[in-house]
């Protein structure tokens, strides 16, 4: 019996939590960004969309590693190269360029005297 709290205790799978944290955050930006621009339209919340696809375009590489580091911790062999592909091909991404997606953002902020 361990004498650690439930919510402190280590998921079996090394970066199985962090995986399920970011897809759950993703889901919810992407209902929250896709309500806004319904209402208001994209071009008004070209900031908003700019914020989120670089969310987006990071949370994508972070959901990479931690599967790819679960994968690892208990697959080996055939098992293993062929979840390695099937996680390769579902989050595989567009290209993004998050320069200038980062700029519009920062330009906000500054705009709004938030930094």
């Amino acid at each position: 019996i361990s004498t650690q709290p439930t919510s402190m205790m280590r998921s079996p799978v090394r970066g199985f939590r962090p995986m399920v944290s970011v897809s759950r955050t993703i889901w919810r930006m992407r209902g929250l960004t896709l309500k806004a621009v319904e209402r208001t339209g994209e071009e008004s919340n070209k900031v908003q969309l700019a914020m989120f696809h670089v969310y987006l375009n990071d949370a994508v590489d972070a959901l990479a590693k931690a599967g790819k580091e679960a994968i690892n911790s208990f697959a080996e062999g055939d098992e293993q190269k062929m979840m390695l592909l099937g996680l390769k091909r579902f989050t595989k991404t567009a290209p993004f360029n998050s320069k200038n997606a980062r700029r519009l953002v920062a330009a906000k902020l500054i705009e709004d005297g938030r930094i």
